[in-house]
């Protein structure tokens, strides 16, 4: 599918132009149902409590203002900028809005997906979790786990042709827990939902995911922390996911 770029970055230049007119009816409707909305980051309790008990998911029409606000939210608190996701079709986020430059980390935040996120079950705290994950994100203690040299069995020819093989399993993991309901993206937030699904569909060694499992939660890492995979990292991914379930 060819993508007009130039015609993309209209509609999203547009959609930045709309914003303080789209944001001022939510912020009113909110204000009179009691909830105060500042885009502080301690109002995103109450504007998580709002969104549960107007039922805003994904197919409300409130939905993508609500989206706006917390982007505005992270853009505000953190000298963040919106910006188009257009240049890599593979992106999950591709052609949507997203919010660069809020951490120090090259990442990217999506609040049309965060927000869905929580819209699945409305999960308390989630979205300053996703939002300090980015900007303080809590590293692994690498430590409490095996180390290459503990786990000799793995030669590097081994490790090379699993990496060589790993395709599109990750991909395949994303599509089979989002027909469970979990949506998974590759990002730090995401980790939550991942620990929950991992719990849910009770994946184990013997699990047919597991593998894939293992996998996704590397890739995370990888495209978070600008990381590589390496000899004894597929160790390191599998004693964490297994301490998950």
């Amino acid at each position: 599918m060819v993508v007009n770029k130039e015609e993309e970055i209209e509609k999203f230049n547009n959609w930045i132009i709309e914003m303080d007119d789209r944001l001022e009816p939510l912020l009113e409707y909110a204000e009179d149902k009691g909830y105060s909305l500042d885009y502080s980051l301690a109002s995103l309790a109450m504007f998580e409590e709002f969104v549960k008990s107007e039922k805003i998911n994904f197919d409300h029409d409130y939905f993508i203002t609500c989206a706006r606000y917390l982007g505005e939210v992270v853009r505000k608190n953190f000298n963040g900028q919106w910006d188009l996701d257009i240049d890599d079709p593979r992106s999950l986020y591709f052609k949507r809005p997203v919010i660069i430059n809020y951490s120090k980390y090259d990442i990217l935040f999506s609040p049309i997906h965060i927000l869905k996120n929580y819209t699945r079950e409305y999960n308390e705290g989630l979205l300053l979790r996703a939002i300090m994950s980015d900007v303080e994100p809590t590293k692994f203690n690498l430590d409490e786990y095996p180390t290459e040299e503990e786990e000799p069995e793995e030669t590097k020819e081994e490790f090379e042709v699993w990496l060589a093989t790993m395709g599109d399993e990750p991909d395949q993991l994303i599509a089979y827990a989002k027909d469970k309901g979990y949506r998974l993206d590759y990002t730090l937030a995401s980790l939550d939902t991942f620990k929950e699904f991992v719990k849910s569909e009770k994946i184990n060694t013997n699990h047919s995911m597991y593998n894939a499992s293992g996998r996704y939660l590397g890739e995370v890492v990888r495209r978070n922390y600008k990381d590589d995979w390496r000899h004894g990292t597929r160790v390191l991914m599998y004693n964490i996911l297994n301490e998950q379930y």
